[in-house]
């Protein structure tokens, strides 16, 4: 795996990380959180919650 294979949060969204993978790298800061997501594709209504692992 090349090193910007590894730098896929530029990119993509993903919903299955764990707690590690969540952890800010050095140099990164957290500025926003969304802790209740709606599905509007697949289950239109429906409100989900996001867990840690």
């Amino acid at each position: 795996m090349s090193v910007l294979d590894a730098l896929w949060e530029d990119r993509d969204v993903r919903f299955d990380l764990s707690a590690q993978q969540m952890k800010t790298r050095p140099g990164e800061v957290l500025i926003d959180c969304l802790d209740s997501i709606e599905d509007t594709k697949g289950n239109n209504g429906d409100r989900e919650i996001t867990r840690p692992n």
